[in-house]
C-alpha cells in the first residue's frame, strides 16, 4: 500500500512591498477588495471557486515540467468559509509498461503522451473563534494537502492560482507557508550550538532579483543550486537559527511560521545539552506537520482513501494547528 499523508499550510493575502523588517500587513480574506480593488473577487472563498471553476472536467497540460492538472469535483460553503475537492496531477512525456506484480506479466504499454492521474484532497477553511469573530481577523486561512507517496499538487496549485489572480495584483501577494509546532523550536532554542542548516529548495531562483528569504529576520540569499547548506566557521553557531526561534516563541501561539513557501524543507542539526548531535526537519514529521495516515480496509477505494475518511482526518489536522478553547473546532463532513 502506498503511504498517506496530510500537511496543512497557512494561506495569506498580503502588502506587496514590504520587507521582513517593516512588517507585513495581511488582508482579511474576507474583505480583499477592501485593501486591492484589483483583486477580481472579495474573499479567498470566491477566488478559490473561480480558480476550481476554471479547471474542472478539463486536462491542462504543463509542457515545460511534463505535467497535467485537473479538478475532478469540490464543493464550497461560503457560510462557513470552506471549500473542499479533489485535483488530479500526473506525469507525461516518456513511455513506461504495466505489469501485473503476481505473473510479471505485461498488462499496458504507456505512451510518452499519457499521463497515470492520482486524485489528492484538499480543505481550506477560515477559521473562526468561539465567541462567533474571524480568528486573526480572517488573515489567516488554513489548506491540508493530501500527500501519496510524499507527492501532492501544492505546488502545482499555487504557482497557478499565483499567476492567475496575484500577479498582476496592484499591492496584493500570495502566501501559503507551512508552520511548525513550539516543542522543536525550543529544541533549537536549549541546543549548545546549531551546526548545519540545509535547505532543500522547490525552485531555483532565475535571476539575481528574484530573491528567496529562508528564514524570517535573515538575510536574503540567491542561489543556482537545488540545496544550499550554511555551516558556521570551525567551533561556531548558526545563532540567527536559535535567535529567529526564540522570538517565534516569544510571539505566542501554537504554531509559528518560519520559511518562505519556496523552501520545501528545512533541516537543522544541533548539539543537545548532552553534546551529542541531532539532525531533524523543521518542516516535516517531527513538527507533527504532517500527519501520517493509516486507513484500514473499509476506508479504502481500490488502494486510496475514501473522501469521508479523508475530511475527517483534514479537519482534525486543522483543529491540532489551531488553539483549542479559543477556535471554533471544525467538524466537516465531505459533500463530495
Amino acid at each position: 500500500m502506498p503511504t498517506h499523508g496530510l500537511v496543512p499550510y497557512r494561506l495569506g493575502f498580503r502588502e506587496k512591498g514590504k520587507g521582513e523588517s517593516e512588517g507585513k500587513n495581511f488582508w482579511n480574506q474576507t474583505e480583499l477588495q477592501d485593501h486591492d480593488d484589483s483583486i477580481p473577487e472579495n474573499t479567498s472563498i470566491r477566488l478559490l471557486e473561480h480558480f476550481l471553476e476554471q479547471y474542472q472536467g478539463k486536462l491542462e497540460k504543463n509542457d515545460d515540467k511534463e505535467k497535467t492538472f485537473l479538478v475532478d469535483e469540490y464543493f464550497v460553503d461560503h457560510e462557513n468559509r470552506l471549500v473542499e475537492g479533489v485535483i488530479s496531477t500526473g506525469d507525461y512525456g516518456y513511455a513506461s509498461e504495466l505489469r501485473d506484480i503476481e505473473t510479471g506479466e505485461k498488462t499496458y504499454d504507456k505512451d510518452e503522451d499519457e499521463s497515470e492521474l492520482l486524485p489528492f484532497y484538499f480543505l481550506f477553511w477560515i477559521p473562526e473563534t468561539i465567541e462567533g469573530e474571524l480568528y486573526q481577523n480572517g488573515e489567516r486561512g488554513i489548506m491540508v494537502f493530501q500527500q501519496i507517496n510524499g507527492r501532492s499538487f501544492k505546488t502545482s496549485f499555487t504557482k497557478r492560482f499565483d499567476e492567475m489572480y496575484i500577479q498582476d495584483a496592484d499591492e496584493t501577494m500570495f502566501e501559503i507557508r507551512p508552520v511548525t509546532t513550539q516543542d522543536i523550536l525550543q529544541k533549537v532554542v536549549d541546543s549548545e550550538r546549531v551546526l548545519k542548516a540545509e535547505f532543500e529548495l522547490d525552485e531555483v531562483p532565475t535571476s539575481d532579483e528574484e530573491r528567496v528569504t529562508y528564514v524570517e529576520g535573515m538575510d536574503t540569499h540567491s542561489t543556482d543550486r537545488q540545496s544550499l547548506v550554511m555551516k558556521p566557521k570551525y567551533g561556531g553557531s548558526l545563532n540567527p537559527i536559535k535567535n529567529i526561534s526564540e522570538q517565534l516563541l516569544r510571539d505566542g501561539g501554537s504554531y509559528a511560521e518560519i520559511v518562505s513557501d519556496s523552501v520545501e524543507d528545512l533541516k537543522v542539526t544541533v548539539k543537545n545539552q548532552h553534546g551529542r548531535d541531532e539532525t531533524f526537519s523543521l518542516i516535516e514529521d517531527e513538527l507533527r506537520m504532517k500527519k501520517e495516515l493509516d486507513p484500514r480496509a473499509g476506508h479504502l477505494d481500490e488502494g486510496l482513501p475514501k473522501t469521508d475518511y479523508l475530511s475527517t482526518a483534514c479537519s482534525d489536522t486543522i483543529n491540532q494547528a489551531l488553539p483549542q478553547g479559543e477556535v471554533k473546532t471544525l467538524d466537516h463532513t465531505t459533500h463530495l
